[in-house]
């Protein structure tokens, strides 16, 4: 199972954390599992190295967390949101079709 926490002040989506496998199917099978880092990992990229926001993120085998700054312009907040609520609708989707391997937790910080 995979577990998805997403930590929020108010509307705005302050850090991810992915953690573990989905157990969907064997590794280097696993089509939910894929989706999911596809998709966290392109919202990491797309912070980094598009919109250049210096978050501050770990990786490690089964394990992502993603910080952003407290103190970004209000376009970078803007462009960030946009980033960051596409992920969290994108993962509620496969959430949706897989809710037996993924879990979204939505928590207030």
């Amino acid at each position: 199972m995979t577990e998805i926490c997403v930590y929020r002040k108010g509307q705005t989506i302050v850090k991810y954390t992915l953690r573990g496998h989905t157990g969907y199917a064997e590794q280097g099978e696993d089509i939910v599992c894929a989706a999911v880092s596809a998709v966290s990992m392109a919202t990491l990229n797309g912070l980094t190295d598009v919109i250049a926001i210096p978050v501050g993120y770990e990786m490690a085998e089964g394990y992502l967390e993603c910080i952003l700054p407290d103190s970004l312009s209000e376009e970078e907040r803007h462009d960030a949101d946009v980033l960051l609520h596409t992920m969290v609708l994108s993962l509620k989707n496969l959430e949706e079709q897989y809710g037996e391997y993924i879990t979204i937790m939505e928590l207030e910080v």
